[in-house]
């Protein structure tokens, strides 16, 4: 459907060159998931699979009943020149998929039909508008922000001597790799490896700030001469 659509506009679907699964848009490449995006772990990533970035909201998209089609009650443009996906809403055919991740109403419950909507629109949306489709950082650069975060971690604790400074400055540290990370997937859509990066950060600034308070108690401990 969304190629349908989008040649319409004049946007061709084509392979890419250094990858036999990807495809692109007019140079627009269509990010593949792989087994290691993000926070994945050897995950099944075969054929050519994208990471969903759902719309917000509980109803991003206009939806119409059977009766207000037949009672003519949907205005005419606010078809044309769209998608229009047709399915079933019913809670008794179980076509729902559990989505924690947006705003659904039962909670976290999407119909399927909207799945294929929300998967249309993104990838109409990152051809014709730029929107950034989810992605994860190359396994060298996942490595790399791993160490540079341990690293840090260890900094910290050399720098600040005092226990109380140290879990100050480690504090000030987590909240803003958590807030970077944050505003790197809502901007640029990349995932970046959080968790593993906030425990290396976290358990080395911790083990050298016990080791650092242990050594001022024994100096406090010591008798004097």
């Amino acid at each position: 459907m969304a190629e349908t659509y989008l040649k319409t506009k004049g946007y061709s679907l084509e392979n890419v060159p250094d990858d036999e699964w990807a495809v692109a848009f007019n140079h627009q490449e269509l990010t593949r998931f792989r087994p290691n995006t993000g926070g994945y772990i050897r995950a099944d990533a075969e054929g050519n699979q994208l990471l969903f970035n759902f719309r917000a909201g509980q109803q991003p998209f206009r939806v119409f009943s059977w009766q207000q089609i037949k009672n003519d009650r949907v205005n005419p443009e606010w078809i044309r020149d769209r998608i229009v996906l047709i399915g079933i809403t019913a809670k008794s055919i179980k076509d729902v998929v559990n989505v924690p991740g947006i705003d659904a109403s039962p909670s976290g419950l999407v119909y399927g039909v909207e799945i294929n909507a929300h998967a249309v629109s993104q990838i109409i949306s990152a051809v014709l508008d730029g929107r950034s489709l989810l992605k994860g950082l190359p396994e060298t650069g996942e490595y790399f922000l791993i160490v540079v975060s341990g690293l840090f971690g260890i900094s910290l604790a050399r720098i600040f001597q005092s226990p109380g400074k140290i879990v100050f400055s480690l504090s000030i540290a987590i909240v803003m790799l958590m807030g970077i990370s944050y505003l790197l997937l809502a901007v640029l859509g990349l995932w970046l490896p959080v968790i593993p990066a906030f425990f290396v950060l976290s358990i080395n600034g911790a083990s050298l700030t016990a080791a650092n308070f242990y050594r001022y108690q024994q100096k406090l401990n010591k008798p004097l001469i």
